[in-house]
């Protein structure tokens, strides 16, 4: 159970995922149990080198990502 904006508590998943824009292909996966995506960003960024051995050259996210 997660606390809420609305002071209840419920179960919130938040769900992410990476891409490639040029190749259009889903490089990174997380799903976590938290009603915001905030700071999950270096979670991610961190599983990104992991797969692909280097850091991406730019980043595209909403920002509440970040």
């Amino acid at each position: 159970m997660t606390g809420m904006a609305d002071g209840g508590f419920r179960p919130a998943y938040n769900v992410q995922f990476a891409s490639d824009v040029g190749g259009r292909v889903i490089v990174g996966v997380d799903v976590v149990v938290a009603d915001s995506d905030a700071g999950l960003m270096a979670p991610m960024a961190v599983q990104l080198v992991a797969r692909a051995g280097r850091a991406p050259a730019e980043y595209l996210v909403d920002g509440g990502f970040a």
